[in-house]
């Protein structure tokens, strides 16, 4: 509706700029979950910092994106949408990825069931807070507002940089304890058997 009417490209043209901005996700999605596994694979920091570096520089073509004056060629339109939504998608697959390397196996269902959930928040309260500051600072303003607020994800995710390490580091010294409790639950339940076994054989 914005792009439609505030920057007069139509309904063609504007379904068309959120098409092109659709593509650069889809494309964001898939280079940016192996480019995030290559990184992962060199440094465990960097997968963190790709996903602080994509967020807060998403802002930039987007907020132009809506900043722009009306007459501004198509094409300059296109590939700022498109750059916008590569960058934007580039943090949801790495976070998933980061947050099964760091949470024990019986905490990864809290822990993506909280980040579905806050997840689910941004998508309702962003365009709710975006239409009350519409009131007051017009719609151009609120919109740059609303794509503003990616940087704090983005400085959330660079603190993810210091602490990555050290939380694998604490699964992996987990992991032993857990696989040591569950060989000695199966060791018991073997033996259970071997004694139930040998009375069944008794009382025949």
């Amino acid at each position: 509706d914005y792009l439609a009417a505030d920057s007069d490209l139509g309904v063609g043209g504007a379904t068309s700029v959120v098409f092109a901005f659709g593509a650069g996700a889809t494309v964001g999605t898939v280079v940016g979950g192996r480019l995030g596994q290559n990184l992962y694979r060199k440094s465990k920091r960097l997968q963190p910092l790709l996903m602080a570096i994509t967020a807060i520089g998403g802002t930039v073509p987007m907020i132009l994106l809506v900043a722009l004056p009306m007459g501004t060629p198509i094409w300059i339109l296109y590939l700022l949408a498109f750059l916008g939504g590569s960058q934007a998608a580039v943090s949801g697959g790495n976070a998933k990825a980061i947050l099964l390397n760091t949470s024990a196996q019986e905490m990864r269902g809290t822990a993506f069931g909280i980040y579905n959930i806050m997840d689910d928040l941004g998508k309702g309260f962003g365009p709710a807070f975006v239409s009350r500051w519409v009131r007051h600072w017009g719609r151009r303003t609120s919109f740059a507002l609303g794509i503003a607020c990616w940087i704090p994800c983005g400085v959330f995710c660079f603190l993810m940089v210091f602490t990555v390490v050290r939380d694998e580091a604490a699964l992996a010294r987990e992991r032993p304890k857990e696989d040591a409790e569950s060989n000695s639950f199966d060791d018991d339940g073997l033996e259970g058997g071997k004694v139930v076994e040998s009375e069944a054989t008794i009382v025949r």
